[in-house]
């Protein structure tokens, strides 16, 4: 084994922005497909541009990308030519000195010790391009890495392949969820519909939190999208939440505007503050109840009249006034309303029985994928 040293990204890696977009500049149709950092995780709804631009602001098939906004992480680009969008880095490994895959799996490894070393614990996660440039990795010489890169892809074959399973199957699970309710709610096309104000009242008192204050605070990332469940919830200090929050009360749906395609929705079960990306309804239950409204959110037939009406290309919302001028809930009994929601609890739960024993399978995996990278970027392979 030759020596190692220990460098810095920037040394090795030249980091390029991608760029920001005006919304008149995302088009249905072009020449060009605009790859976000959605594209890369859960959204399959595809921007264009017929935009010529400078060639490093495309990427091509094989390139080394990482998203850097919410959702991150490193990815080998498998597709056609695209223009990459600004919360994706572009990254031109140096061959002299750095084998791409080798980059690759480091940046795989390091991405859960970057995200617990510069998040501040609350909101989405955000790594600035300094960060990421001035993190240190000690480099064996270039034999070396393409020797560990073959070793590596020899023992994660059966690794990766079971992980694609795994969240294959968890995907198909929680899309036959969504089936569920597509099926109930698709059958309402005979059903008057009413304006949504008519049945929900939008929360809006705020506060500003004292820092020395305990607050019941729930964000974004505290909502499991797909499954309505509270994730990594505990209360917080207002220290480390600082600016405006809205009020919620017990039983309010609280529904996650921001990026609506990732479908956070949440019954509270107390009160509590939540960031302002998250909208609180507060339902008149003579006639709408709680979960009745938090299974029709949550539905491909409430999801596709909202995301076809979001504002804003590069952090699309659900607006406010979207809720009061166009959004629509089902005018159904509260019998049939209360049999629905008995039906879904039922189906529900035995799902989340499925998806919890297939994440623990796929946690077990990803631990042991984990100990092999340990190993190998410390020498130890």
């Amino acid at each position: 084994m030759g020596k190692w040293k220990e460098v810095k990204l920037k040394d090795v890696i030249e980091v390029i922005n991608g760029r920001a977009y005006k919304k008149a500049e995302l088009l249905d149709k072009g020449k060009y497909p605009v790859l976000r950092v959605g594209n890369l995780f859960t959204n399959n709804n595809w921007y264009h541009s017929d935009l010529e631009l400078n060639e490093n602001k495309y990427c091509d098939n094989g390139d080394l990308i990482y998203a850097w906004s919410a959702s991150f992480g490193p990815r080998i680009w498998n597709g056609k030519k695209v223009i990459y969008h600004y919360h994706i880095w572009k990254m031109i490994c140096d061959e002299k000195k750095l084998n791409k895959d080798y980059a690759f799996r480091f940046l795989d490894w390091d991405k859960d010790m970057m995200q617990k070393e510069h998040s501040r614990g609350v909101g989405m996660f955000h790594l600035t391009k300094s960060a990421i440039e001035n993190r240190k990795l000690v480099l064996p010489p270039l034999p070396e890495q393409q020797r560990i890169v073959v070793k590596l892809d020899a023992l994660f074959v059966g690794i990766e392949q079971a992980i694609d399973l795994l969240e294959e199957n968890i995907a198909h699970t929680q899309a036959l969820m969504g089936s569920v309710l597509d099926e109930e709610f698709g059958r309402l096309e005979e059903t008057e519909f009413e304006p949504f104000l008519n049945s929900v009242f939008i929360q809006n008192k705020t506060l500003i939190p004292k820092d020395d204050e305990t607050y019941k605070y729930v964000g974004l990332e505290n909502i499991e999208s797909n499954t309505g469940k509270l994730v990594d919830y505990s209360e917080t200090i207002g220290e480390t939440i600082k600016s405006s929050k809205v009020y919620f009360e017990n039983e309010n749906v609280l529904y996650g505007k921001l990026r609506p395609y990732l479908n956070k929705v949440w019954v509270s079960n107390f009160d509590g503050v939540a960031t302002t990306e998250i909208l609180p309804f507060k339902t008149n239950q003579d006639k709408l109840l709680p979960r009745y409204l938090a299974y029709y959110l949550r539905s491909n037939t409430f999801l596709n009249v909202v995301n076809a009406n979001v504002s804003g290309a590069r952090m699309p919302r659900a607006s406010a006034r979207f809720f009061k001028d166009i959004a629509e809930v089902p005018k159904v009994d509260l019998k049939h309303q209360e049999k629905m929601i008995t039906k879904f609890d039922k189906l529900f739960n035995h799902f989340e029985d499925m998806i919890s024993l297939e994440t623990q399978k796929l946690t077990h995996l990803k631990s042991l994928k984990s100990s092999l990278l340990d190993q190998a970027f410390k020498g130890e392979l």
